[in-house]
């Protein structure tokens, strides 16, 4: 089976890398684990149970842009994304909605993609581009309900110190 294209890009890259339990710079809701890399900037949290864990992972945007490019960079991934999600194996119908996020210093937008699979489950992919007022990150979610965006809300409004420094 395919794995979800985005997803398979930043596991196979955080995977490779040694991981250390670090003191999480965000001071996380219970249930919620996290883990980072000492050599790259790459955060990871999850939480929930075997039949629906939810993944967040987040990293800096490699090209350094400034916030003024969120609507530009949501507008060219949207159809990429949609396009990827579709020749997922098992992927029945994507169904997709931008948001505005705003949580604590992140400020942003979202790609949310519903997946209706095959077996009658729904699955949400989204992809997260936020400002934290010093750089741009990206982020990905992959989850099942509601609950889980609200959780990467939460999560982010928990920053209690600048990102640059939890290495």
């Amino acid at each position: 089976m395919k794995t979800l294209p985005i997803l398979m890009i930043l596991v196979l890259g955080f995977g490779c890398a040694q991981q250390h339990p670090v003191t999480p710079p965000f001071d996380l809701p219970p249930g919620v684990t996290y883990e980072t890399d000492e050599n790259i900037e790459f955060h990871s949290f999850r939480w929930g149970t075997n039949e629906t864990t939810a993944l967040f992972m987040m990293s800096p945007h490699p090209a350094g842009l400034s916030y003024a490019m969120v609507d530009k960079m949501i507008e060219d991934a949207r159809p990429m994304v949609i396009q990827a999600m579709r020749e997922v194996e098992g992927v029945d119908e994507v169904d997709t909605t931008t948001r505005n996020i705003t949580a604590g210093d992140f400020t942003g937008k979202a790609i949310v993609c519903e997946l209706g699979m095959a077996d009658g489950k729904t699955v949400r992919q989204t992809m997260h581009i936020v400002w934290d007022g010093n750089r741009l990150w990206q982020g990905q979610l992959t989850g099942t309900t509601e609950d889980d965006l609200k959780t990467v809300e939460t999560i982010l409004k928990s920053k209690t110190r600048d990102l640059r420094t939890s290495r």
